[in-house]
């Protein structure tokens, strides 16, 4: 199999960054200049799309727990998206309402196992989110 057949194949089971290929496909022993003519040519075929994946990344984190948006922010960075593409798709997760129904359902769940608010609060605070957003949904 070659680099681009394996990159292939790790895009067939999620969305990932040219920089995620990249790592992978050098520890599978993948030499640099095929594995960069490889994510060239996907990026051409629109496989691999920073914009997609930051979609889908913020969408996929926030259904399993609440994360504020700078939390977020970081994680992408990490994953080598552009501050630009970062904040388009934070804003687009914000306008549908993403980060705050999430941070609501992780709050109800954990009022519902009957723990101490002001443990609950510095848990989501710790997470990125303010104390007026935590309160306001601890009421």
């Amino acid at each position: 199999m070659n680099a681009k057949e394996k990159a292939i194949s790790l895009l067939a089971i999620r969305e990932h960054t040219p920089k995620e290929i990249k790592e992978k496909l050098l520890v599978k022993g993948y030499n640099l200049d095929e594995i960069e003519e490889a994510i060239e040519d996907l990026e051409e075929l629109n496989y691999i799309s920073y914009i997609r994946f930051s979609q889908s990344f913020i969408s996929s984190r926030l259904k399993r727990t609440a994360e504020s948006p700078s939390l977020i922010k970081s994680r992408l960075i990490e994953k080598g998206v552009s501050k630009e593409i970062i904040e388009s798709a934070i804003e687009e997760a914000k306008e549908n309402n993403l980060f705050s129904l999430a941070l609501e359902k992780a709050i109800q769940k954990e009022l519902r196992q009957n723990k101490d608010r002001s443990k609950i609060q510095a848990k989501f605070m710790r997470k990125g989110f303010s104390e007026r957003e935590v309160r306001e949904l601890l009421k």
